[in-house]
């Protein structure tokens, strides 16, 4: 169980990677591919319904 947790965790830092990605080449000018509009709305979208490395990351970043 441990090992998928990390997974998880990986692609919850890739989803991030590449949205501040496609952020900074649309800043600089930069057209980003298609597939990346396509592709970056479902990974969020997946990994706020599907991730549980997300979830407990969320609950642990919004506990008071």
């Amino acid at each position: 169980m441990d090992v998928l947790f990390k997974i998880q965790l990986l692609l919850v830092a890739g989803t991030i990677g590449c949205t501040i990605s496609a952020i900074v080449s649309i800043l600089a000018g930069v057209t980003p591919n298609p597939i990346t509009y396509i592709s970056l709305p479902l990974c969020w979208v997946l990994m706020i319904k599907r991730n549980l490395a997300w979830k407990m990351l969320w609950e642990k970043w919004t506990k008071k």
